[in-house]
């Protein structure tokens, strides 16, 4: 317990290269919310992301020891996950509105910027575990996305980075929406819907697709 009688909860962060001792020498706060916090997670370079019940994903960069909020967020709803992509220039994240938020980090990393907001899913989003909506970035131009029946693809403008569109690759299909999309390879997909309780695995070709 710590002080008025509010709980501790401890996460385990999976990060196999990146951080080490050196990072945190001494204890600090890296990062606050205002609501119980649901998931901290490691980006593979040198984003920490935390997810809450917050409208907003918050993130801490281990090296400036910068703390950044993903606002303006999700408005009246909870932020449901987020991915920086490869090149550490953008910041997607995902609320029970059914939208994508598409935020770009400045140059010196120390603000961002909301580009675009997306309407990925047809219907709010149930805020209880399972229906992570989990984007993930295949490129600092393309967003691999869940939240409907088929497998969706978000793109950028080539000459509007404040553009994204969307489509929908309809040979990765579920009975009901998507909710937890990613990829192995270039060849293999794994994807999950909650309501119907099935996890396909898809083959990728220049033919399309085969679960």
């Amino acid at each position: 317990m710590a002080g008025n009688d509010k709980v501790v909860n401890t996460f385990t962060i999976n990060a196999e290269t990146g951080l080490t001792a050196e990072n945190f020498k001494e204890p600090f706060t890296a990062l606050k919310f205002d609501s119980e916090v649901k998931r901290v997670k490691f980006n593979g370079s040198k984003w920490i992301v935390g997810i809450s019940e917050d409208e907003h994903a918050s993130v801490f960069n281990t090296e400036t020891k910068a703390a950044l909020h993903c606002k303006p967020g999700h408005a009246g709803c909870m932020v449901k996950s987020a991915q920086i992509d490869q090149s550490n220039s953008y910041i997607a994240t995902t609320g029970t509105d059914g939208f994508l938020n598409i935020y770009k980090l400045s140059s010196t990393q120390e603000s961002l910027e909301l580009l675009s907001k997306v309407k990925i899913c047809e219907k709010k989003v149930p805020a209880e575990r399972g229906f992570d909506l989990e984007p993930q970035w295949l490129n600092e131009d393309t967003i691999l996305i869940p939240g409907s029946k088929s497998l969706g693809f978000l793109s950028k403008d080539e000459d509007n980075e404040k553009v994204w569109e969307i489509c929908h690759e309809e040979q990765v299909q579920h009975d009901h929406e998507i909710t937890t999309i990613f990829s192995l390879s270039n060849e293999v997909l794994i994807s999950y819907s909650q309501e119907d309780s099935t996890l396909k695995v898809w083959l990728m070709n220049e033919e399309g697709a085969k679960c």
